[in-house]
């Protein structure tokens, strides 16, 4: 590899590229309200379901960058979250309604505890009802 392509990737490492995308729910992987994807050249798009809210959608969409960033900064991969949402929705019974990240065993739990309390603070701010706005992510259909 040659100097300028050293520094070519050293640039790109640097550089964010983000995209949001509200979606319908059925579409995002594994049951969840929100999904983030990095593509090779560390492009990141975040899919948030539609609450039909564009703040509600909004704090899906922080929730998921910050626990993606957290993720990577800890050295967990998506393919082990997505490992773990998938056992976690295969085992689980039908009125049970609790998060994955909220488990116990769940390898990104941390992350997903942070980044909810980010997501509840900036849900004040915009003065959005907590329980208002976890009802409408109970109401989504599956």
């Amino acid at each position: 590899m040659t100097s300028e392509q050293r520094n070519h990737l050293k640039k790109m490492e640097s550089q964010l590229n983000i995209t949001i995308k509200t979606a319908p729910h059925k579409e995002i992987l594994n049951k969840q309200v929100g999904d983030y994807q990095v593509a090779e050249n560390g492009d990141i798009t975040i899919t948030v379901a539609d609450l039909g809210n564009k703040k509600m959608s909004l704090l899906i969409a922080i929730h998921e960058l910050v626990e993606l960033f957290m993720l990577e900064d800890a050295g967990i991969t998506i393919q082990q979250v997505e490992d773990f949402d998938a056992m976690y929705e295969k085992f689980r019974k039908d009125d049970d309604d609790s998060e994955n990240g909220d488990s116990p065993f769940c390898p990104y739990r941390r992350m997903h505890f942070a980044a909810t309390n980010i997501e509840r603070l900036l849900a004040d701010y915009l003065k959005i009802d907590w329980m208002d706005y976890e009802q409408k992510i109970l109401d989504l259909e599956y």
